[in-house]
């Protein structure tokens, strides 16, 4: 069962890009099916709200590198046992540097496609 939430824009975009480096990171089985079966969702959702524009693609692709970025971060980070202390508090500060600045894009793709609809209703 789902229950749907309602999201902004750019934390919808950071979403899916996150969903596609799961499945392109190793799940298997029922957890890969799921996987597919939202990611299809919501690339149909994004189809109905995200129109194809290339600043907005842009903004998405910057979010989608930051992600990876974080994710091989994390990889790093669980890596605790191998990694000297000074390293660790490097890499957690890039993390959380990351962090801001997809923050900073999200809330980009959110003016974004809000000045865009209040443009598409002064027009109507």
């Amino acid at each position: 069962m789902r229950i749907p939430l309602p999201v902004s824009p750019g934390e919808f975009a950071d979403r899916l890009t996150m969903l596609r480096l799961r499945l392109e990171n190793g799940a298997e089985g029922d957890r890969a099916q799921a996987l597919v079966n939202d990611l299809r969702m919501m690339d149909a959702q994004k189809k109905q709200y995200f129109p194809k524009l290339p600043r907005l693609q842009t903004l998405l692709d910057e979010i989608a590198g930051i992600n990876s970025e974080i994710h091989r971060l994390q990889g790093r980070l669980a890596d605790r046992k191998n990694i000297a202390a000074d390293e660790i508090s490097e890499l957690t500060e890039l993390f959380f540097r990351l962090d801001d600045e997809k923050a900073l894009i999200k809330a980009e793709i959110d003016q974004f496609l809000s000045q865009r609809s209040s443009s598409a209703r002064a027009e109507t």
